[in-house]
């Protein structure tokens, strides 16, 4: 086994190298088109009549995307209700053929019954307000009071019997008479909840149309391209002086792996992953040094206020983390300059 991983382990190093610095450069570019993008947007803001700052113009945007998402899930889902409420109201126009053919049989028998005096008050009922429940009730009534001649009993009779049958049939037809009116009072809700989002916010219609390039970036198909768009710029300004140091220091590493003879004065110790992941975390602290400008350098303005763009310190970042053993003593010179004028002050 230990032959084996002493045989495999430089082709495994190598493999993990190549794809460590291709993850490395893909997202060094992800983050610089997103600090682009959104310095673009950054500048739209600033320039509508009532200007807004990026994250709110973000949220206005967003809100726009969820909005346009659930009017979308909201039509499809009055497409789907249409869909049943046809299927329903057939399925209820055939329970109503079944129902009537049920009523006219208990009609016959009411016509029979009410020849018979004193019969309960079944005859004397106005049509409409036959229900089964009340003719059964009033058939069993006849049957009690013994007044029916044998063939209106035999008939009083069979309709008992098959009482089963007419609950089914009346059960039936009013459970989907009950479907197709609480799936119209849903879709009514839906048609409503439609016309209210279809209003358009002014606000919002601004954002979405500020942030179109930023969104055909991000709703993309470009893997991982929705990252770092939530991000205020502040934000994905760092990250991206940051990933700049490590892009430079990937970028001299690779050249003096491909070009070992270069002519570039450079540190040659330590090792590779070593010498990246310094690149970043010295292009952090050029980018902090920097953007303090008047209280570490001496110097009249610095990244903070706000004049620098995103593409200064990206190349600052790329150049510490190339050169960053340079870098390093220009840091070393910058702390004793500042520690030495606070020792000079008066107390």
């Amino acid at each position: 086994m230990a032959l084996q991983w002493k045989k495999w382990r430089p082709a495994l190093v190598g493999s993990a190298r190549v794809l460590g610095a291709l993850v490395l450069a893909y997202l060094f570019i992800l983050v610089l088109i997103t600090a682009s993008l959104q310095t673009n947007v950054s500048e739209r803001l600033g320039k509508l009549a009532e200007p807004v700052d990026y994250s709110s113009g973000y949220a206005q945007w967003r809100d726009a995307q969820d909005n346009r998402q659930a009017l979308a899930a909201l039509r499809q889902s009055e497409r789907t209700l249409v869909e049943r409420i046809d299927a329903a109201t057939d399925e209820q126009a055939q329970s109503l053929i079944t129902w009537r053919s049920s009523m006219e049989t208990f009609e016959l028998l009411l016509r029979r019954l009410s020849a018979v005096r004193g019969c309960a008050s079944t005859g004397e009922r106005p049509a409409d307000s036959l229900t089964t429940e009340s003719v059964l009730s009033d058939l069993r009534a006849c049957l009690e009071q013994g007044a029916l001649s044998p063939a209106q009993r035999r008939a009083a009779e069979d309709a008992l019997s098959q009482s089963a049958d007419f609950r089914e049939v009346d059960r039936l037809y009013q459970n989907k008479t009950n479907e197709v009116a609480a799936l119209n009072r849903q879709l009514e809700r839906g048609r409503s909840a439609i016309q209210t989002r279809s209003t358009v916010d002014p606000a919002q219609a601004r954002a979405s149309e500020v942030f179109r390039e930023l969104a055909a970036f991000t709703d993309g198909r470009l893997f991982g391209a929705g990252l770092f768009g939530a991000f205020p710029p502040a934000v994905v300004h760092i990250l991206l002086a940051f990933v700049s140091g490590l892009f430079g220091a990937l970028l001299v590493t690779l050249v003096l792996v491909v070009y070992p003879g270069n002519k570039l004065s450079l540190a040659t110790g330590g090792g590779y992953e070593a010498r990246i992941f310094l690149g970043g975390l010295i292009s952090i602290c050029v980018f902090v040094v920097l953007g303090g400008g008047t209280a570490v350098l001496g110097t009249s303005g610095g990244f903070g206020d706000g004049e620098a763009n995103f593409l200064a310190f990206c190349a600052i970042g790329i150049l510490a983390g190339m050169f960053s053993d340079r870098v390093a003593q220009w840091l070393s010179g910058r702390a004793d300059a500042f520690f030495s004028r606070d020792r000079q002050q008066p107390a």
